[in-house]
């Protein structure tokens, strides 16, 4: 009932906050309160008038997320609003917000302050953003990893990464797991489809995982990677995520042990300080 009042009193001040005028409608001196009426409100949104009426008094009707995504345009909503709209409909907040050039060079700075320590940035996707010389180095394979393997899934997947990870098996299953989980959040979005597509057909590991349906959450951890010409390098990741930016997380790793860092320098070709 709570979550009822409040979406009320959300879109009703809403609705008043509208200058008819701003959106084409004519602001004539017969009307007698602010902003939109309820009649124009529906209209904009392709609903009823009574159903929204409804609404806007708090009563039980449930509202399914086009129509809500509906109301958030019908009453010019920002990003930051049409996702609290969402929440007290009790509906998933999510929204795709486009990268933009300041973010992007945004995210750039901010991997490459981390080096030499590892650090990428991917979409919730798992596409690789942005990364630093470290990380192409350790999980790019140098580089040579080809631009339509980019995605932390399916670089899982391929030849480099087997042949590198010591515990390739159970780091991948975790990575399918999250991938499973992500996925649940977007349902029917066409990149995850077109990724298990393709892994599904590329390897039997990725079926059999994928088909059982396991989740989880990323919860970070060492993982150790072997290097030709400089040895194992364990690196301990962390999961950070972007409250500008909705749509893109960061992964950030650090050496485990002294050893380790001495290594990852030896692969950059950067003298450790002593």
């Amino acid at each position: 009932m709570q979550r009822r009042a409040e979406l009320a009193a959300f879109l009703r001040a809403h609705r008043e906050s509208i200058n008819p005028g701003d959106i084409g409608l004519p602001d004539t001196p017969r009307r007698r309160t602010p902003g939109l009426r309820r009649e124009e409100v529906a209209h904009r949104a392709s609903v009823s008038a009574s159903w929204y009426t409804w609404l806007e008094q708090g009563r039980a009707v449930d509202a399914s997320l086009a129509v809500i995504d509906a109301l958030a345009g019908a009453l010019t909503l920002t990003n930051d609003e049409h996702a609290h709209l969402r929440r007290l409909a009790g509906l998933a907040p999510h929204l795709a917000t486009p990268t933009t050039e300041k973010a992007h060079t945004r995210w750039c700075r901010f991997v490459e302050e981390w080096a030499p320590n590892p650090a990428v940035i991917a979409n919730h996707f798992f596409d690789y953003l942005v990364w630093n010389e470290s990380f192409e180095r350790l999980y790019m394979d140098d580089g040579n990893l080809p631009v339509d393997r980019r995605n932390i899934v399916l670089a899982m997947f391929h030849d480099s990464a087997r042949q590198q990870m010591t515990d390739w098996a159970d780091q991948a299953r975790s990575v399918v797991a999250r991938f499973r989980y992500e996925a649940g959040k977007h349902p029917g979005a066409e990149r995850f489809e077109e990724i298990a597509r393709c892994l599904s057909a590329e390897s039997e590991e990725f079926r059999a995982w994928w088909s059982s349906q396991v989740v989880e959450t990323f919860t970070g951890g060492p993982r150790e990677i072997s290097v030709k010409g400089v040895g194992p390098i364990q690196i301990d990741f962390v999961h950070a995520l972007l409250s500008s930016d909705p749509d893109v997380h960061a992964v950030l790793g650090y050496p485990v042990a002294l050893e380790d860092r001495i290594r990852l320098h030896q692969l950059l070709g950067v003298r450790y300080p002593s």
